[in-house]
């Protein structure tokens, strides 16, 4: 039983008060420690909520890069915005819109011009007529008179003869005199492009397959052992590098003399594989004609992405530059003879990866997507315009449109200060340029997007997928002359085997003249006389 306070004595009283004294101070380090360990607890939690929100932001990331790398890999590359169209637009949808304009200039009218197709082969294509006659006993009529023959019905088909491999028997005759027997002469059969048992017309079809139709040169070789003929993966490669090193480095050499001379080029990039070369990737740079008439096209290939290759090129250029916002041009624009004109599908195709990961026709990139449209279809309709009338057009109203395009980028970058949303990103990235991107407004030649050079390098970017890599740098630099070549050809209309095999049989008479050479590059020499020598030699 305990005992009441009362009957202790003073000496209890005193023990038992230190009893509780320093049972109270015990129980207070406890709750000391464990104010302390909460705090930290608290400290800790906060930690992790923060690393959880960074880890939620990279997984958000990361998912959006999976995203665009599956839609890069195996989605559609068109970055059209879907839109809800009436049953009528529909029916519009193969019609272009031309703007013509009343004597005064004062109102403008939209007409509609219908695309009708051409269904007739062309006229110069060899034909094989085929005539279908009836059977003798098919012609005795029901009344017991003959049938006779008054007219024709005609159609057209088009047909292939798949290609054959034949074998060029060089027979040279020798003549003597019957009189005196000592005079003795031999004809002499046409000396070939290369050095080697291959006419030039198999000479030009092997590097139109491998450049024009991106057929890797081993599968070019098992097809020819199908006919008996082993030439093997290096000869073929040979042959490239030998061309390349004879002809079509001069001519490229003139064309890319050609092109410094203008006053608007447009350039791009991509990458390739040197197994040869110490860098993992190596560069292809694409510098074309701004402008589409007389065009041309040059391939440099390079080890690095370095500025230096991105300019050295370009040292003597003056005039306008269009390309997309790699860095190693800054020190090109920033030159007083060199304007930077920048690429509206570049700041377009980022917003479009962030509306078509947001998928919702309410955000902010969809509508500066909806805003960029506007200046896009205005293109579409002053296309076949004149520079000058283009040029009037695009101040009368893309101009507004970009002042209105410029203030919306503003407003987002002020209201959303998250450097890491891909959104504010994008926003930036057009900032950033935005001066450039409104100098097409400046001269009707000039094209709102790079997209045409884009296009004359994807045949680079398809055949990578198909030879995969070049074992040399001089592999490399062969094939970046052939596509320029290649590429010119096609730019002006020129069959590129026609031309190959052209060169191939002049070569010898015009390669120590350059004047001779200027007169026969692609977008020079008649497209006529190529095929008259051609007809000829087949």
């Amino acid at each position: 039983m305990k005992r009441k306070l009362s009957s202790l004595s003073k000496e209890e009283l005193q023990d038992l008060l230190r009893k509780q004294d320093e049972e109270i101070h015990s129980k207070e380090k406890i709750i000391l420690k464990q104010e302390r360990q909460n705090h930290k607890y608290k400290d800790k939690i906060a930690i992790l909520r923060k690393e959880i929100k960074s880890l939620n932001k990279m997984m958000l990331n990361l998912n959006s890069k999976i995203s665009a790398l599956t839609k890069k890999i195996f989605g559609k590359s068109s970055e059209k915005i879907t839109e809800t169209k009436s049953q009528s637009e529909k029916g519009r949808e193969d019609t272009d819109i031309k703007i013509s304009h009343d004597k005064k200039g004062e109102k403008e009218t939209l007409s509609v011009i219908t695309k009708k197709r051409n269904r007739n082969f062309p006229s110069d294509l060899p034909r094989d007529e085929v005539h279908h006659k009836l059977s003798d006993s098919e012609l005795n009529c029901e009344c017991g008179a003959r049938l006779k023959d008054f007219t024709t019905e005609e159609n057209e088909l088009v047909d292939i003869i798949p290609e054959k491999i034949r074998i060029r028997k060089n027979i040279c005759h020798k003549y003597s005199c019957s009189k005196c027997k000592k005079n003795i002469k031999k004809a002499k059969a046409p000396k070939q492009f290369l050095p080697c048992r291959a006419t030039n017309e198999f000479v030009a079809h092997v590097i139109i397959q491998k450049f024009m139709n991106h057929i890797p040169y081993n599968r070019q070789s098992k097809e020819f052992a199908l006919s008996g003929i082993n030439i093997s993966r290096d000869l073929m490669c040979n042959y490239t590098i030998y061309a390349s090193n004879e002809a079509m480095s001069s001519i490229v050499k003139y064309l890319a003399s050609d092109l410094l001379k203008s006053d608007y080029i447009r350039s791009d990039e991509t990458t390739l594989q040197v197994i040869d070369d110490s860098n993992y990737k190596s560069y292809i740079w694409c510098h074309m004609s701004g402008e589409r008439e007389n065009r041309i096209v040059i391939y440099k290939y390079s080890d690095n992405r370095r500025k230096e290759n991105a300019t050295e090129f370009l040292s003597e250029f003056k005039g306008y530059h269009q390309t997309d916002g790699y860095s190693g041009y800054d020190e090109l624009h920033n030159k007083i003879y060199i304007i930077y004109v920048a690429c509206m599908a570049h700041v377009r195709r980022k917003f479009f990866e962030v509306y078509e990961e947001q998928n919702n026709k309410k955000s902010p990139a969809y509508k500066i997507l909806k805003i960029i449209k506007l200046l896009y279809d205005i293109e579409r309709k002053i296309k076949e315009f004149k520079p000058d009338k283009k040029k009037e057009i695009r101040i009368k109203k893309s101009k507004k449109i970009l002042q209105d395009l410029k203030e919306t980028l503003e407003k987002h970058q002020k209201k959303n200060k998250d450097s890491t949303s891909k959104f504010i990103k994008a926003v930036n990235y057009a900032l950033n340029r935005f001066d450039a991107l409104m100098v097409y407004l400046e001269d009707g030649r000039l094209f709102i997007d790079n997209n045409d050079n884009e296009q004359a390098i994807r045949p680079f970017a398809i055949g990578r997928k198909n030879w995969m890599f070049f074992k040399s740098s001089k592999g490399a630099e062969a094939a970046a002359n052939f596509y320029s070549v290649i590429l010119t050809c096609l730019e002006n209309n020129i069959n590129p085997y026609q031309y190959l095999l052209y060169v191939f049989d002049n070569w010898r008479k015009i390669k120590e003249d350059p004047e001779k050479i200027k007169e026969i590059l692609p977008h020079k020499i008649g497209k006529a006389l190529i095929e008259t020598q051609v007809r000829t030699l087949s």
